[in-house]
């Protein structure tokens, strides 16, 4: 398994490239896409206390459904932990495949993200879950 990334103009794509014994509907196994926020929303940056830090939002995450749940989205997201070290990284938990955004908060959690309180009405929909790195 070999995950590329690509520098875009506010981030980073991560895409997982595998040898498979299936031919897929398009190019990826999985993939992710962050972005830099240089101005992250204030009750974030006070759930931290690291006015300071770096701050990333993982705005897109998907692994191909014909190969899910054998482990490439896990891999996709320690990959993106390793590569934003040092950083806050969050996200807005919403399901658009099989999982429930409950079973996306529980997959979340076990790889140390946590739910962060927040009455800002643009992320009312979706909770936000982040990481300290």
């Amino acid at each position: 398994m070999d995950i590329k990334h690509i520098q875009t103009k506010n981030g980073v794509f991560f895409k997982v490239e595998d040898e498979l014994e299936i031919t897929l509907e398009n190019d990826y196994i999985s993939s992710a896409h962050t972005e830099f926020d240089n101005q992250p929303p204030e009750w974030l940056m006070n759930a931290f206390n690291r006015p300071q830090k770096h701050y990333i939002y993982f705005c897109s995450f998907c692994t191909n459904r014909l190969v899910r749940r054998k482990g490439y989205g896990r891999k996709l997201l320690q990959d993106v932990k390793r590569y934003y070290e040092g950083c806050v990284v969050y996200l807005e938990v919403s399901s658009l495949g099989e999982m429930s955004n409950t079973q996306l908060i529980e997959f979340y959690a076990s790889e140390g993200f946590k739910l962060i309180e927040h009455d800002d009405y643009l992320y009312k929909d979706y909770p936000v879950m982040a990481i300290e790195l």
